[in-house]
């Protein structure tokens, strides 16, 4: 009898953990956030067009046009030697959350590589919530790009499913990646 009551305790233990384990991530996420967490997704284009194929990720779709938006007037301010200005942008988390973070035009090619290809911009900024996440980004005709460095934890990234697909992206821990 004793024995059946530690089973039955031991029992109830590990069903409360795995329920815990199972419960979904509560998304703080604004009404503007063109970001949206999807279950799934079926490529388009070949599998073998696949740029990573991380382990464990978000697969989130994003509203391509609308997002960028956000950057352009970031790059018209920068070219016309204003003073910078920032911009706050929403960016999904390998945890399915949405962190913030206020970010800044910062062209990383020549000036003369960058005018021929006007369509590739890089940007660089900071949480706004959490000063010590840093977020670096591009911009080009191939979707948005991400390394979030966060002082004591794991890197992530933010990358498309595949390489010509602008509306579909993995987030993941820089750990689960795998390069194809």
């Amino acid at each position: 009898m004793k024995h059946q009551a530690i089973l039955m305790i031991a029992m109830m233990l590990i069903c409360a953990v795995f329920s815990q384990a199972q419960s979904p991530v509560k998304v703080r996420q604004s009404a503007s956030n063109p970001w949206k967490v999807i279950r799934s997704h079926v490529a388009t284009k070949p599998t073998t067009e696949a740029v990573v194929m991380p382990s464990r990720f978000n697969l989130l779709e994003l509203d391509f046009e609308q997002f960028k938006t956000g950057f352009q007037p970031l790059v018209l301010q920068r070219l016309s030697n204003s003073d910078d200005i920032s911009a706050i942008i929403d960016v999904p988390t390998p945890n399915g959350e949405f962190q913030q973070f206020r970010v800044v035009y910062d062209p990383v090619m020549h000036p003369d590589l960058a005018a021929k290809f006007p369509e590739i911009r890089s940007f660089s900024g900071v949480g706004v919530d959490n000063p010590s996440a840093k977020i670096f980004c591009d911009i080009s005709p191939l979707g948005f790009h991400a390394l979030v460095l966060t002082t004591g934890q794991s890197a992530y990234l933010i990358e498309t499913v595949t390489r010509f697909d602008v509306q579909h992206y993995y987030c993941y821990e820089q750990r689960f990646g795998g390069f194809s």
